[in-house]
């Protein structure tokens, strides 16, 4: 068996997964012994160059629950329904940095750190761990365990992840983090490209989620924002030209440029 080496991210320069920077949106998933995949969601993770990433999971309008790997559910009408927002840092590795495998049997395991997530009234520190295996399409397939959200038991999972092309935008890769003296406000935003989504969690009751993307040059449209929250997200301050470590202050909270 070939040991596994921790690398640094991302995985290997130009390797098929390498999954930092990207923007991957993920079309179908399944639970258990389920014969087949099913999509009732519009899921799109943003990974920064360094592994930060925010996916963000939203229910989708009405009755679309209908699998088209060939076709985006970003345009989907959503419902006001988030299924699940979570932030932190991802780390990939495979299982032998000297593999030297056909491109189609590419193989690596990820790991993603937590520090936001919106399901819980408690601020995390957990960790999730999951298999990608390139597909002869180009797209990705993440298999691991993980409760079912409709069993509550621990079961064997699947999705499949589809890489959207980044347009080539000045400063294509911004992260923005959190920076309060209360320890329970946390949050995090990413843009890669012509998408940014961002997440901020202050309490239980107390969390907004935003997604954002570039409709045409100068045009950057908010697809949704999910939360009571009267803050804002500088989410529109990453489109523009930043210093790492410079700072933006917003509704009483500090966000600093770490990427």
């Amino acid at each position: 068996m070939a040991s596994e080496h921790p690398i640094q991210i991302p995985v290997l320069q130009g390797h098929a997964l390498s999954i930092t920077p990207s923007i991957t949106e993920r079309r179908g998933a399944k639970f258990g012994d389920a014969k087949s995949m099913t999509e009732p969601s519009s899921v799109l993770a943003v990974y920064s160059t360094a592994g930060y990433y925010v996916d963000i999971r939203v229910a989708k309008a009405g009755d679309q629950n209908i699998l088209d790997l060939a076709t985006s559910n970003l345009n989907a009408p959503l419902s006001d329904d988030l299924e699940w927002a979570f932030a932190g840092k991802v780390e990939v590795r495979l299982p032998d940095q000297q593999d030297t495998k056909a491109i189609a049997q590419a193989h690596a395991r990820a790991r993603w750190n937590r520090i936001i997530d919106s399901q819980l009234s408690y601020l995390p520190d957990e960790t999730d761990e999951a298999d990608l295996t390139l597909q002869p399409d180009g797209s990705i397939l993440e298999a691991g365990g993980f409760p079912n959200p409709t069993t509550g038991e621990e079961e064997p999972f699947q999705e499949i992840w589809y890489l959207i092309p980044q347009l080539p935008l000045t400063g294509n890769c911004v992260v923005l983090k959190a920076d309060h003296q209360d320890i329970h406000v946390r949050g995090l935003i990413v843009r890669v490209g012509q998408w940014c989504q961002g997440i901020l969690y202050r309490s239980k009751d107390d969390k907004v989620v935003e997604r954002w993307h570039l409709e045409a040059p100068g045009n950057w449209i908010r697809d949704l924002r999910i939360g009571e929250s009267t803050v804002s997200l500088p989410c529109t301050n990453t489109f523009a030209h930043l210093e790492i470590g410079g700072t933006i202050e917003l509704d009483g909270i500090t966000w600093v440029v770490v990427e």
